[in-house]
């Protein structure tokens, strides 16, 4: 392409040049490079509005548009672990509560084995009970260092 100074000031009205490398702006910045600064040579123009290559400015929105989605994302990964979290220690406590309650019944069961009232095959049901209880509750407080763990890798710390 072969374009004069004046052609280019056609192009955009406004526009500022690098000419004999002193820059001259106005509102839309525009660049014109020639070799050897000879004035019906081969002009490489970029023209930017507000600061912003048109062909950049769809590229800085995909790009911006990436962004929001891995924040979105990221979020949402922190809020889903918590919630888990909450989730399972109150399954947690429930289990602590429920397993206070076997220790309870297996303490009179033994008092009542004592006594005569009930078999031994009784008190070892009992005691199957008070072990799948501590069972369970080993397996929930499993789960709540799991989910701990899954929110420390949530927020973006590496183990």
């Amino acid at each position: 392409i072969s374009l004069d100074i004046s052609d280019a000031f056609r192009v955009n009205k406004s526009c500022g040049f690098v000419h004999n490398t002193t820059p001259y702006e106005f509102n839309t910045f525009c660049w014109i490079m020639h070799p050897g600064r000879q004035k019906n040579a081969d002009f490489l123009y970029i023209c930017i509005s507000n600061g912003v290559n048109y062909e950049k400015k769809g590229l800085y929105r995909k790009a911006l548009q990436t962004y929001y989605k891995t924040n979105l994302t990221a979020i949402q990964e922190v809020n889903d672990s918590l919630v888990t979290i909450k989730v399972d220690e109150e399954k947690y406590v429930q289990t602590q509560k429920q397993k206070a309650l076997e220790e309870t019944d297996y303490g009179y069961s033994q008092q009542k084995y004592e006594q005569g009232v009930i078999s031994k095959l009784d008190l070892i049901q009992k005691k199957e009970n008070l072990l799948d209880m501590d069972k369970l509750l080993t397996s929930n407080k499993v789960d709540c260092l799991v989910d701990y763990i899954g929110l420390y890798k949530s927020v973006g710390s590496k183990l």
